[in-house]
C-alpha cells in the first residue's frame, strides 16, 4: 500500500500538464507547430502530420477555426496533388474539413488553379477516397458564386454527371449531387449548365430510386430546382421527353420508397405550374395514377396529393385534364371528408374548376353548395385556408351557375353566408370582402336577387358601409349600386337612412372611394333621397 506522502507526489505529479511536444498528437497549443511541420520535405513527416490535422480537426468546429486562422489552408493547398496517395488523400480531407468554416472557400478561391486542380481530378483519377475527398470540398467551394463560375469554366460536367449516376461510393454520388445543386442555386450558372450538351436527365433521374435515402432526398431536391426554372425552355423540354413523370408515379406506386412520397408530390406539383406541364401529365397518365394514389394513400399523403390536382386545376390545360378525368366531381367528394386537411385544396379545386363551364355545370348537380356552407359555418375550422377557399368556391358558383346561386339564397345557406358579416368580430376582412362579392355575383339572377330585396338585407350592407376597411366600402357600394336597379331597394335605403351613412363616408379623402359613392348617389336618389341630402349638406 502507497504512503500519504507518495500519494501526494503522484497526484502533483498527474496534475502537472504535458509540455512535451507530440507532433502526430495535436493540440490547440501545439497546433501552430504542425502547420508549420506541413512545409517539411519529408513524405513521411508530411502523412502523419495530414493525418493528424484531419483526426484534430474532426474533433471540435473550434479547432477548424484555429487551423484556420492559422492559414492552415496555404500549407495544405500545395500536397493535393502529391505524388504521394494518401498525402493527397489526408491534404483533400483537411481541406474539405477547413473548407466547411464561412471564409475558407475564399482563400481556395483566391486562385482559380486550386479549384481546377481539384475538379480535374474527378475525371483523371479512380481512387475512391482522393474521390470522395475532392467532391466534397467542390460541393463546399460551390456555395460561393464564385466557386459555381470556376466550375463551369473547368468544363468537367460530363464527368460530374457521370460520377453521379456510375459511382460506386454513395458519398461520392452524393457530393456531386451537391455540387449541381449549388451550380443551378446561381441564376447565371444554372444557365450555362442546362444549356451544355453536357446537361443529361438520365443520370439525375435514376437516383432517385437509389438505395440510400439521403441521396433519394438530395436528387428529388435538384429536380425539383431545376423544374422550377419555368422560364428555361431546354430544362422544360427535355424533362418533358425524359421518363422523369413516369419515374415519380413509379416511386409513388411503390411501398419501398414511401419514405420520399412528399417529396415526390411536391415536385410534381411545383411541375404542374405551367400549361404545357399540365398537359402533360395527362398525357402521361400521371393524373389517373395521381387519382388512385388519392384513394390508397395514407391519411397524411392525401392531402400533398391533392395539392397537385388542385394547382393543375389553375391552368386551362389543366381544368380539362382534370374534367376529363372526372377530378372536378372528386374535388367535391373531398369537401365531405374528415381529414380537415383536404378541405383547403378541394374549396379551392372546386372555384378554380367553375372556371370551365362543363365542369361548374355537372359539381353544381351535386350537393356541393351545402358542402362548402357547411364548412363555412364550421366555427372549429380554420379561416385561413379551408374557410375562405370554400368561401370563394361558392362566390365562383353562384357567378356563373343560376342553379347554385338559387340554393345559396335558400334561408339556411343565406343564413351562413350573411353570418360573416353579422358576426363581425368573427370574420377576417378578407372573409367580409369575399362574401360581399358573392351579393354581387347573387344580383345576376332574378331569384337570388328577390332574396336581398327586404329592410333587413339593406341594414347589414349600410353596416358594412360604416366600417374602416376602404376596399370593403367599395365592394358595399357596388352591391349596393346593384340593388338600386329595384324601385323598392331605392324607398329601403332611404327608410335605413341610407343618406346619413354615405354623408358620413363622403368625408374620406379617397377618390375611388368617393367616385363610388357619387356612382351611389346617381343611383340610389328619390324626391325624398334629394331633401334628405339637402338637410344634410351633402351637397355643400
Amino acid at each position: 500500500m502507497a504512503k500519504p506522502l507518495q500519494k501526494d507526489r503522484e497526484n502533483r505529479s498527474a496534475d502537472k500538464k504535458d509540455l512535451t511536444f507530440h507532433p502526430y498528437n495535436i493540440t490547440p497549443e501545439t497546433a501552430k507547430t504542425a502547420v508549420l511541420l506541413l512545409e517539411s520535405p519529408e513524405p513521411e513527416i508530411l502523412c502523419q502530420t495530414l493525418r493528424a490535422i484531419t483526426k484534430f480537426s474532426a474533433q471540435d468546429m473550434l479547432n477548424r477555426q484555429l487551423l484556420f486562422d492559422l492559414n492552415a489552408i496555404r500549407y495544405i493547398l500545395p500536397h493535393i496533388d502529391h505524388a504521394e496517395l494518401n498525402i493527397r488523400r489526408f491534404a483533400l480531407k483537411a481541406l474539405a474539413q477547413l473548407c466547411q468554416l464561412p471564409h475558407a472557400p475564399e482563400v481556395v478561391l483566391d486562385n482559380p488553379q486550386n479549384l481546377r486542380k481539384i475538379a480535374l481530378m474527378l475525371v483523371k483519377v479512380e481512387d475512391i477516397f482522393v474521390l470522395e475527398f475532392a467532391s466534397l470540398v467542390l460541393s463546399e467551394l460551390t456555395r460561393e458564386p464564385l466557386g459555381c463560375d470556376q466550375l463551369v469554366s473547368a468544363n468537367i460536367l460530363n464527368t460530374l454527371f457521370n460520377r453521379m449516376k456510375n459511382s460506386s461510393d454513395p458519398d461520392v454520388q452524393n457530393n456531386c449531387l451537391q455540387t449541381l445543386s449549388n451550380l443551378l442555386a446561381d441564376p447565371v450558372c444554372a444557365s450555362e449548365v442546362t444549356k451544355s450538351n453536357q446537361f443529361s436527365w438520365v443520370s439525375l433521374l435514376a437516383l432517385m430510386q437509389s438505395e440510400y435515402l439521403a441521396i433519394q432526398h438530395a436528387a428529388l431536391r435538384t429536380v425539383d430546382q431545376l423544374i422550377r426554372r419555368y422560364k428555361d425552355y431546354a430544362v422544360q423540354k427535355t424533362f418533358r421527353a425524359s421518363t422523369g413523370v413516369l419515374d415519380l408515379c413509379d416511386i409513388l406506386e411503390s411501398y419501398e420508397f414511401r419514405d420520399v412520397h412528399t417529396e415526390v408530390l411536391g415536385v410534381l406539383r411545383d411541375y404542374a405550374e405551367t400549361e404545357e406541364n399540365a398537359a402533360h401529365l395527362y398525357q402521361s397518365g400521371c393524373v389517373l395514377r395521381l387519382l388512385a394514389y388519392l384513394d390508397m394513400a395514407l391519411p397524411a399523403m392525401k392531402p400533398h396529393c391533392l395539392a397537385v390536382l388542385t394547382k393543375m386545376s389553375f391552368t386551362a390545360n389543366g381544368r380539362d385534364a382534370l374534367y376529363q378525368t372526372g377530378t372536378d366531381l372528386v374535388f367535391c367528394s373531398q369537401l365531405l371528408s374528415t381529414n380537415a386537411d383536404l378541405l383547403a385544396d378541394a374549396a379551392m379545386g372546386v372555384a378554380n374548376m367553375t372556371k370551365l363551364l362543363p365542369a361548374a355545370v355537372r359539381m353544381s348537380d351535386t350537393n356541393i353548395i351545402e358542402a362548402l356552407c357547411g364548412i363555412l359555418a364550421d366555427d372549429a375550422a380554420p379561416w385561413f385556408f379551408v374557410r375562405i377557399n370554400s368561401l370563394r368556391a361558392l362566390a365562383e358558383l353562384c357567378r356563373i351557375i343560376p342553379k347554385a346561386a338559387y340554393r345559396l339564397v335558400e334561408p339556411s345557406t343565406f343564413t351562413t353566408l350573411r353570418n360573416i358579416n353579422k358576426k363581425v368580430a368573427d370574420s377576417p376582412i378578407e372573409a367580409q370582402r369575399v362574401a360581399v362579392q358573392c351579393y354581387i355575383n347573387l344580383q345576376s339572377y332574378h331569384v337570388s336577387m328577390a332574396a336581398m330585396l327586404n329592410a333587413d338585407f339593406m341594414q347589414e350592407l349600410l353596416n358594412i358601409l360604416k366600417r374602416i376597411d376602404i376596399t370593403l366600402k367599395m365592394m358595399t357600394c357596388t352591391a349596393l349600386c346593384g340593388l338600386m336597379a329595384e324601385d323598392v331597394s331605392k324607398e329601403l335605403f332611404t327608410a335605413r337612412k341610407g343618406e346619413e351613412v354615405i354623408s358620413n363616408n363622403l368625408l374620406i379623402e379617397h377618390v375611388g372611394l368617393r367616385t363610388a359613392l357619387c356612382e351611389l348617389i346617381t343611383g340610389s336618389v328619390t324626391d325624398e333621397g334629394a331633401d334628405v341630402y339637402l338637410d344634410l349638406g351633402t351637397v355643400h
